[in-house]
């Protein structure tokens, strides 16, 4: 599990229940039990991942690093030694898939500054619940293309492993603490414990929207990535949970009507 620092403040106000569970490693995976009794960290599987490459790594390879301990599963196999490997192809895919993709969070702290004044100028003239219809539909429908756009710079096509290894751009910056339950073929289920992006919406004075420019993309982004990835959600941060529970599932329509490959 990922150690994590739960925010303060009105917003997280909530009687829902508490997401809690025992916190061993950092959220660069490096473990906090002090096993031989001395000071100091184990290193993460990361860091014997990307032992020896060249100074002329990618970005996208140095960004997985920091997120590896997040989604082992997705792209990590270890050999009988003990060793960490990264598939080859992989590899490649995820380079080629989110080259000159910058940090979701960045992103949004850019889109949120130019949307800000023009959803208050809606609300003025239209009142905040068309408003905030507005950008609802508008942020739906920029996550659709999202989704489609992502999915063409996936070399081999889609499916929930490629799309859990995109979860790096939305984990950069330390933007999300997580705790990642299951990463499968079929299942990819995690906590988030806590959210930068709830933070940043409230430090704009965006809270009461933050779930239009941010959460409600969750639903929206897999729908033009590939269809067979479903969202199933209970609560988030951004409207005051202690955590958000995202389980996302994948059965594709080959599987629906009982045809094998």
């Amino acid at each position: 599990m990922i150690a994590t620092t739960l925010m303060s403040g009105p917003y997280l106000a909530s009687a829902a229940p508490a997401c809690t569970s025992p916190e061993t490693k950092d959220w660069r995976g490096r473990d906090n039990r002090n096993h031989s009794g001395k000071e100091g960290r184990q290193p993460g599987p990361g860091t014997r991942l990307l032992q020896g490459r060249s100074e002329a790594d990618s970005f996208c390879l140095k960004a997985f690093k920091r997120a590896l301990p997040c989604y082992p599963q997705a792209v990590v196999s270890t050999d009988t030694k003990g060793e960490v490997h990264m598939s080859k192809s992989r590899d490649k895919q995820f380079e080629t898939t989110v080259a000159g993709e910058i940090g979701i969070l960045a992103r949004r702290r850019i889109e949120a500054a130019i949307i800000a004044p023009i959803y208050k100028e809606i609300a003025l003239r239209y009142g905040d619940e068309a408003a905030k219809s507005i950008i609802d539909t508008a942020i739906r429908t920029a996550a659709l293309e999202a989704g489609k756009s992502f999915a063409q710079k996936t070399p081999g096509g889609t499916d929930l492993r490629s799309f859990q290894d995109l979860q790096v751009l939305w984990t950069q910056d330390d933007a999300l603490s997580i705790e990642i339950e299951k990463a499968s073929d079929k299942e990819f289920h995690y906590k988030v414990t806590r959210c930068r992006y709830a933070e940043m919406y409230q430090e704009m004075g965006l809270g009461d929207i933050g779930h239009l420019l941010s959460c409600n993309r969750d639903y929206v982004f897999p729908e033009g990535y590939n269809t067979d990835i479903k969202l199933q959600r209970t609560q988030t941060i951004m409207e005051g949970s202690s955590c958000c529970d995202f389980r996302y599932s994948y059965k594709s329509q080959d599987q629906d009507s009982g045809v094998s490959g």
